[in-house]
C-alpha cells in the first residue's frame, strides 16, 4: 500500500502532483465518486461499504470530506483502519480486500479513483461474522 498527500486546494500543484502519480503508476483511467449518504442508498456505490477487491491496483484520492478505509491484511487476516481526509491519496494493490465508511455518516465524500484499464470487482464478501468497525447505512 502507498500513500501521498496531494493538496487539492491548489489546482496547479494538485494537477502537477496527480500527473506525476498517474505517470509513475501507469494509470490511464479515472472516475469520480460521490459517496454521499443520499446517493449510497440507491446506487451501486453502496457496495463500497461491503468488503471487496479489484483485479487491478487502484488509487483513491479524497477531494472533499473524510472517511474510514478499512483494509484487510491478508497475511494475518486482520483489519487495518485508515482515516483519510481531503488530499489523501491511498494506493491499494490488486486483490486487497477493503471497504469504505463515511465520517461522519451524514456528510458526503467526493473521491477520485485512478486505475489501469477497467478493473473488475473480484470478490464481494457478505457479513463473515468477525467484528466490524462501521455502521452500515442501509
Amino acid at each position: 500500500m502507498l500513500y501521498w498527500y496531494i493538496p487539492v486546494d491548489s489546482a496547479e500543484t494538485s494537477s502537477e502532483l496527480l500527473g506525476q502519480v498517474k505517470t509513475e503508476r501507469g494509470y490511464d483511467n479515472e472516475d469520480k465518486l460521490d459517496y454521499s449518504p443520499w446517493a449510497m442508498a440507491t446506487s451501486v456505490l453502496a457496495a463500497h461499504f461491503r468488503e471487496h477487491s479489484f483485479t487491478a491496483e487502484l488509487a483513491q484520492m479524497v477531494m472533499e470530506g473524510e472517511a474510514w478505509v478499512d483494509v484487510r491484511d491478508g497475511t494475518a487476516d486482520l483489519w487495518v483502519r485508515l482515516h483519510v481526509t481531503k488530499g489523501d491519496c491511498v494506493v491499494l494493490p490488486s486483490g486487497m480486500q477493503h471497504r469504505v465508511s463515511l465520517v461522519p455518516v451524514t456528510q458526503p465524500l467526493i473521491a477520485r479513483r485512478l486505475f489501469k484499464g477497467s478493473p473488475k470487482v473480484t470478490k464481494q464478501v457478505e457479513n463473515t461474522g468477525f467484528e466490524t468497525f462501521i455502521d452500515v447505512l442501509f
